[in-house]
């Protein structure tokens, strides 16, 4: 009984020149499912600090009603202007218009008697409590509405996104492992089938074997890592056109158009040595390492 008698006859080949496209290809599933991750979650703490961003404020327009000429809301209050513009927190100021005004109020019930109250709506940075605290304790006529928590109306979103989320990461991964293991279990099958005659002159020379067995160890380990590193450098563009596309869908602020800038605040984050550097070398060992165990169980036939 020899080597090549434990595979049926049906079983597939694979030229090992083909190695590195399986390689690549795993590469690129593991890739694409842990960018998934971290992408979704990168996605859901934007939503999250975009409900969490901005806040309105509100000054009763009672001390206007008598008013012959109306003032504009610049000027009525000019008071208030100057304290927003002196808070560190506030990035952005806007008034909002009075059809705006108008529409929120009569959601809440009939028309609104009387003159409408100035609104500002402002974009913030820190905590919430502290804005508010400044703004009341210098004008203690205005009034701050903050929106909900954001967790009353992306809770019932987040989990079942994230639950989706790790399983398709999980399979990506799963079939990423079973691509690169398939490929080079069928690249040494096709090996041994091109090697075994002469394996088999060799044995019956006497000779030693060994360095056809380093050969074809070295053969297969540079075709995983020059595989590994070509997966690299079509994930990188690949993950950079998907999250530019989704951009404009999902309402992505302009600075996370890149993989960089959505992914990763840091260049040399653990992330990016694993893409880099440690998954090709892992492909690299994991090659070597099957064609070494194919080699020792099978050697012991042509001595």
């Amino acid at each position: 009984m020899n080597y090549l008698s434990r595979f049926p006859p049906l079983v597939p080949r694979l030229c090992s020149n083909f190695l590195p496209f399986f390689a690549a290809l795993s590469i690129l599933l593991v890739g694409a499912g842990i960018d998934l991750t971290i992408g979704s979650n990168a996605l859901i703490q934007s939503w999250e600090s975009r409900l969490e961003d901005h806040a309105l404020i509100a000054l009763p327009p009672s001390q206007q009603a008598g008013s012959v000429t109306p003032q504009s809301p610049e000027a009525q209050s000019s008071d208030l202007l100057q304290i927003l513009h002196a808070n560190k927190q506030i990035t952005d100021i806007k008034f909002v218009s009075r059809e705006e005004i108008t529409q929120i109020l009569s959601n809440w019930g009939s028309s609104w008697p009387g003159p409408l109250p100035i609104v500002v709506r402002v974009n913030y940075e820190g905590e919430r409590q502290t804005l508010e605290q400044n703004i009341v304790t210098k004008e203690p006529k205005a009034i701050v509405v903050f929106p909900p928590a954001p967790s009353q109306f992306l809770h019932p979103l987040t989990v079942p996104l994230r639950l989706a989320n790790k399983t398709i990461t999980f399979f990506l991964i799963l079939t990423g492992e079973f691509v690169f293991f398939l490929g080079v279990i069928l690249s040494l099958h096709s090996g041994w089938i091109k090697h075994y005659n002469s394996l088999k002159i060799l044995s019956h020379l006497g000779c030693s074997h060994q360095n056809l067995f380093r050969s074809l160890m070295r053969q297969f380990g540079w075709r995983c890592l020059l595989g590994g590193y070509v997966g690299v450098l079509v994930l990188i563009p690949f993950i950079n056109g998907i999250t530019s596309m989704l951009r404009p869908i999902l309402q992505l602020p302009l600075e996370n158009t890149t993989l960089y800038n959505l992914f990763f605040h840091n260049p040399f984050s653990f992330f990016w040595s694993f893409v880099i550097i440690l998954s090709p070398l892992l492909n690299c060992l994991v090659g070597w390492g099957l064609t070494y165990c194919s080699l020792k169980l099978t050697s012991h036939k042509f001595l």
